[in-house]
């Protein structure tokens, strides 16, 4: 069943779904950023968030969020790199990380973190070849470090 269309910025090329379901980010190849998208987790139902769209490197071709939610990482297939960001828990707003955009190789055409979120990939069309990244998974800003520590704590009850 259809639940609706929304706008982006022009030229829509990717989505990724926030591990929580709360969030959808799309990149816009043609205007150089991402949308996001607070999702209705009962109807599905649209609603883009303050400060969207959020501008990241030349034509960002994918995305993907860290397993736990709280990075969003954007392969830019023309600027040859990679642009991540920290991820607002209670808003799915995004601020980009320190460092950020990272080099990667010659047009990055996809973008993807490790199941324990310590390292991200990308694969890089032009240069035939992957780049892998090391991630700190310690946040900077308060809030998402708070929900950081409360997601360690969790995690290392469970183990």
């Amino acid at each position: 069943m259809f639940v609706e269309e929304q706008d982006t910025g022009s030229s829509p090329d990717s989505v990724a779904y926030s591990p929580n379901g709360l969030f959808l980010a799309v990149t816009n190849e043609n205007t150089n950023n991402v949308s996001v998208f607070a999702v209705n987790k009962t109807t599905g139902v649209l609603s883009e968030i303050g400060g969207s769209p959020f501008d990241v490197g030349s034509d960002p071709e994918a995305l993907a969020y860290s397993p736990n939610g709280l990075f969003l990482a954007v392969a830019n297939e023309d600027s040859n790199d990679i642009s991540v960001f920290a991820v607002k828990q209670t808003t799915g707003a995004l601020s980009e990380i320190g460092g950020s955009p990272f080099s990667a190789g010659e047009k990055p055409s996809s973008v993807a973190y490790s199941p324990n979120g310590l390292f991200l990939a990308t694969s890089n069309e032009d240069s035939d070849d992957v780049s892998v990244f090391s991630v700190d998974p310690l946040p900077t800003d308060p809030l998402t470090l708070a929900i950081y520590l409360k997601y360690v704590q969790f995690f290392s009850l469970l183990n």
